[in-house]
């Protein structure tokens, strides 16, 4: 087993004796910013994936649903209108009252899935990293 030979580059570049405070602030500012950026990064993705699985599943629920809601309006509003004996505009409206409720529902649903606060964890540190500026 060979060992490879360490080339300029590889090797971190160390602060010479003279480096002043402020190259060393600024080292030290750059790198939690770098931090900062890569945490964002992960929960923008998470949170990206989290939204479009809300949506996706919105989405696939509404198309399987409209089928089924076709169908069903059409035999749920000849059963009201033969079990209660009304009149054929009456049963349309019991009906769509009643999908007013499902529909109030779902919404109820996906703005649950949808309240999480977005970027959490990045936005307590930066106003961590705000407040140790001010001083």
């Amino acid at each position: 087993m060979s060992e490879a030979a360490v080339t300029e580059g590889d090797v971190a570049p160390r602060d010479e004796p003279g480096t002043s405070v402020l190259v060393r602030g600024y080292r030290a500012f750059e790198l939690l910013f770098s931090v900062h950026a890569k945490l964002a990064r992960r929960e923008a993705k998470d949170d990206l994936r989290r939204v479009l699985t809300a949506v996706v599943l919105a989405f696939v629920a509404v198309a399987l649903l409209l089928f089924a809601l076709t169908l069903g309006h059409v035999a749920l509003v000849l059963v009201v209108q033969r079990r209660l004996q009304w009149d054929f505009a009456t049963s349309v409206g019991v009906v769509a009252g009643a999908d007013v409720a499902m529909a109030l529902l779902l919404l109820l649903v996906t703005r649950s899935r949808l309240s999480a606060p977005v970027l959490p964890e990045t936005r307590a540190m930066v106003k961590k990293a705000a407040s140790v500026l001010r001083g």
